[in-house]
């Protein structure tokens, strides 16, 4: 230090004057030390007065903040600094942390600005661009002003230079502040509505009226949302007007406020209504008796006064969240399809419901039927096949692997429903997809058809293991024939047997269906006059039956063949005795005619009515056609068709291309077969001709 250079000798104290401009020099009374009044020269640590500073720190606004400053974002100023002194020299940067009790973090050139910052050397009128960030508390929104510091480097803290740094000025009082805006507070959903994202009443629901409503104030440590309201006295940051739940239904625009189940709105911040718990949760019931049935979307919106800013920033939402009000139970719509009394074993029996349906697998509703005289009852678990979609459920007898000659001409009952025969815990539902339960039970009676099984034909379908490709539809159609024949071990006629459809499937199988005609329906031929002609039922168990001993089920063949889907064609007597029965019936019951449901399956099923009307006009379009085609296929069609107008209400010009295509199709077939015949007839008659020829010249040797 300059003084105490000059204080060591009166010879220094003369250079100390040259120095310094001194004129005056004294004598201090207590110390004996020299004092001297200094009147030019220059000085620092401390600067003395009437000389030139060594060091002069200057600290300037580079670039001031906005404003508005979200709470999520920083406060950030562009400082220069400067040393207008008359010398290079070292500086240092601070701010009083002791006054910093909000919280607030302080960042200086990016780095955390704890104690003081160091600059070596600041030359002179050398400016240093300096960003010092501030980043909001963990409470608070409005801050008192920090004050920043630039000061010479010295053994003790003196020649400071600071500024206050602030963003917001009010405009009443002057005071100047920190501020970050404020947002509303956010709400979260909570309790049952968020663990189920929505909510449901339905006719299970114990109190169908009002729904528990529960939310979550996430920030509960600071402040409860009664705590936050712009109410609140001696709060200068609390915006908080409501915590408000609305709600609307699906497809409509407007927001409608809900209400409690007293009839006051579900405001979750209003302190007479709801009750914030310690850890920030809040629940209140909203009352729904006055809605009706529909799908609901919901949210909770917390809303705050406005100080200047955008709506967007005056509100904050939860999620929207769906709901339904369904206390409508489904019914059955209609009458059980078909319509008639007598069904045909294999034929679905379709009920339709006035809404959709809980479907998906597996199955929880109870659907039973019993056969008289057939003590096994029939159920999903055994040997029923179901198919649910939407609205409909259809079901059938599986007669593949049951003996359907025991059901022929026997009554059956269905129960549609719960199984109340049954243990509690072991009940079904049959529910709308709301979970309303069908009460009461669907219940009805029907009859299968007597039919002749002389004259009728049994289809099928077969699945055997065998490599393929959808470009060998011949070829797999002649592997499936072959095993089919295969199987029959001379007890049926293999002539019987056709196949059709036959589709490769990730090929590595094939699935095709299969026809097994009546015998009646084939002409004799020599060689099978011992041939036993059972009907074509029969004629499926034989090949089942077959095919089950070689593939014993237990082995867990892959490859083993898979029957499915077993189904009868009356002949041509019983479905015009059919026919005739569901007429009288009709009559009886004052009806509409028979009307089937739309196929799932391609329409060349044997067991719709409607194609099985169709085999019965071709069967009537081939007897006018015996002997050559005397008149057009076309008007032979359609003069079968007109006969049936009056029963039947299909479009006449699609069943006349049906028809014409099924009539050509049974001419291609009755072609084929004529000519196999043929041949199988002329080599009957040369081995006939080649075993008598035969014994003649063994005779003759004799």
């Amino acid at each position: 230090c300059w003084s105490f250079i000059i204080l060591k000798s009166f010879k220094l104290v003369t250079l100390s004057i040259f120095l310094f401009g001194g004129r005056h020099v004294f004598s201090d009374k207590r110390y004996g030390t020299v004092i001297f009044e200094t009147i030019g020269g220059q000085s620092k640590c401390p600067h003395e007065d009437g000389t030139l500073a060594i060091q002069d720190p200057s600290i300037e606004f580079a670039s001031f903040p906005p404003q508005n400053v979200m709470y999520n974002e920083d406060i950030v100023f562009q400082m220069k600094l400067a040393n207008v002194g008359v010398r290079a020299s070292g500086f240092r940067v601070s701010t009083n942390q002791a006054l910093n009790t909000d919280g607030l973090a302080i960042e200086f050139n990016g780095g955390p600005l704890i104690d003081a910052i160091k600059y070596d050397t600041i030359e002179v009128n050398q400016e240093i661009i300096a960003t010092f960030t501030i980043s909001r508390g963990p409470l608070l929104y409005r801050y008192k002003p920090l004050d920043f510091q630039l000061y010479g480097v010295c053994s003790r803290k003196i020649e400071v230079t600071s500024v206050d740094l602030w963003n917001v000025m009010d405009e009443n009082t002057g005071e100047r502040y920190l501020q970050f805006l404020q947002p509303c507070p956010r709400v979260e959903w909570a309790g049952a509505i968020r663990r189920q994202h929505g909510f449901l009443v339905n006719t299970k629901t114990t109190v169908p009226d009002k729904v528990l409503v529960t939310v979550h104030n996430p920030n509960f440590s600071e402040r409860s949302f009664a705590e936050n309201l712009v109410t609140t006295p001696n709060c200068t940051d609390c915006r908080l007007e409501d915590v408000k739940m609305y709600y609307r239904e699906l497809g409509a625009i407007q927001w409608k406020t809900a209400l409690t189940d007293t009839g006051e709105k579900l405001d979750f911040a209003n302190p007479s209504v709801a009750d914030e718990t310690p850890y920030g949760y809040a629940s209140l019931h909203w009352g729904v008796g006055g809605l009706k049935d529909a799908y609901y979307e919901v949210m909770v919106t917390s809303q705050c006064d406005d100080p200047g800013t955008p709506d967007d920033f005056n509100s904050i939402s939860t999620n929207v969240l769906m709901g339904v009000i369904d206390m409508t139970p489904p019914k059955q719509f209609g009458s059980a399809l078909p319509l008639s009394e007598y069904i045909l074993i294999g034929e679905p029996i379709v009920i339709t419901f006035t809404e959709p349906i809980h479907c998906e697998k597996p199955y929880t509703f109870d659907l039973n039927v019993k056969v008289d005289g057939v003590e096994q009852t029939f159920s999903r678990d055994w040997n029923l096949l179901i198919v649910c979609e939407d609205r409909r459920l259809e079901f059938t007898i599986d007669p593949t692997f049951v003996d359907a000659t025991q059901l022929l001409g026997k009554t059956f009952s269905v129960v549609v429903g719960t199984d109340y025969d049954v243990p509690v815990d072991m009940r079904g539902e049959l529910t709308d997809k709301n979970g309303n339960v069908l009460k009461p039970n669907i219940e009805f009676s029907k009859e299968f058809a007597n039919l002749d099984l002389s004259d009728a034909t049994a289809t099928f379908t077969l699945t055997i293991g065998a490599e393929c490709s959808e470009s060998t539809t011949d070829a797999m159609l002649n592997l499936i024939k072959s095993r089919l024949r295969n199987e029959l071990n001379y007890a049926v006629d293999p002539d019987r047997i056709s196949v059709s459809s036959a589709s490769c499937i990730n090929g590595n199988s094939i699935t095709a269906t299969a026809f097994i005609t009546p015998p009646s329906q084939n002409r004799r031929r020599e060689l099978s006059l011992t041939t036993p002609e059972h009907n074509s039922l029969l004629a499926f168990y034989i090949i089942r039956d077959s095919v089950r001993a070689q593939y014993n089920d237990n082995d867990g063949n892959t490859y083993a063949p898979v029957f499915g889907g077993l189904k009868i064609k009356p002949g041509q007597n019983d479905v015009r005795r059919l026919d005739k029965e569901d007429q009288i019936q009709r009559e009886r019951e004052n009806e509409s005619p028979r009307m089937y449901y739309e196929e799932k399956e391609p329409k060349s099923s044997l067991y719709s009515d409607s194609t099985t009307n169709m085999h019965s006009f071709t069967k009537e379009i081939q007897t006018k056609d015996k002997g050559g085609i005397q008149e057009s296929t076309l008007e032979v069609a359609e003069s079968v068709v007109k006969d049936k107008t009056k029963c039947y209400t299909q479009n006449i010009e699609d069943l006349k291309r049906a028809m014409i295509a099924e009539h050509d199709e049974v001419k291609r077939i009755m072609i084929a077969e004529r000519n196999e015949s043929t041949q199988l007839r002329y080599i009957v008659t040369f081995l006939i001709g080649m075993i008598a020829g035969g014994a003649f010249v063994a005779n003759r040797q004799r």
